[in-house]
Order: structure tokens, then sequence, then C-alpha cells
């Protein structure tokens, strides 16, 4: 869809530009981390080439942007959910249930949150392996067997 409004000339451009700039911080920060093995998170990082206040205000920024991605994600189940079960629940009540049940994840420790990781990947996996299967026996389905083209 950001090729549509961008144009390809243009929108190439631009992302060329984006993946550029972002090969060269990861490359800088690589840099600063290795000078300093005690540095492990960005506000480590800006407390080194700042100070205190860099700290406090990197902490409240990516606590911020936490929050907005689980509210994100809270408001993309819930659409997708009231699309995938239409007047089973209201959106907003979705939205409630999401919530509920992605709050006490907040709470637990790592080592369990990778349980949840792997059921992730796995269904990645398996819808895709599904839609190759669309893909590669759908036609037969459509035109006969024996007559895809």
């Amino acid at each position: 869809m950001g090729f549509k409004y961008a144009g390809w000339l243009c929108g190439m451009v631009t992302l060329f530009l984006a993946a550029t700039v972002t090969a060269y911080t990861a490359k800088l920060l690589a840099k600063c981390m290795d000078l300093d093995p005690s540095l492990i998170t960005f506000s480590d990082l800006a407390f080194i080439s700042f100070g205190r206040n860099a700290r406090i205000a990197t902490s409240i920024l990516f606590t911020l942007e936490l929050l907005a991605a689980c509210v994100a994600l809270i408001v993309l189940f819930a659409d997708s959910l009231d699309l995938l079960f239409p007047g089973f629940l209201s959106v907003n009540l979705w939205k409630i249930v999401c919530s509920l049940i992605l709050i006490p994840l907040n709470f637990l420790p790592l080592r369990l949150l990778s349980f949840t990781s792997i059921v992730g990947i796995f269904c990645c996996f398996s819808s895709e392996f599904f839609f190759s299967l669309l893909f590669c026996f759908g036609p037969s389905l459509l035109f006969g067997v024996g007559d895809v083209f």
C-alpha cells in the first residue's frame, strides 16, 4: 500500500534509504557496545553518552513504546476476533477480553513466555504450509483433476 501512494521509484528509494540508515545505526550501536562490555541496554548507552537524565528519558520512551505496541495488539486482536465471530461480542467487549488475557502475560517470567513464542512460530509455519497446499492443489480443485491448465 505504501508503494501505491509513494510510487515504485520514490517508494523503493525511500525504502533503500531507510534500510541504509538502519544498518549504519546498528553498526554505530555495535561499536559503542563493543567499547564497554557493561553496556547492555539502550538506557545504559544513553547514561554513558548523556548522563542520568538521558537514561530516565530513554526508559520512559521505551516504556511508552511498549505500551503503545500492547494497545495496538489489543485493538488488532479485538478487530480480528470481531470479524471471525460476528455478533458474538461487540468490539469493545473483545478488547476487554483480550486485555484480560494479555495483561497477566506481562508478569510471567521469560522462560514461560518462550512457550508462547514457540506456539506463534508453529502457527506461522503451519499457516504457510496450508497456504502452500492451497496454492499447489487449489487449481486442481477448481479445474478438476488432471486439468490444471
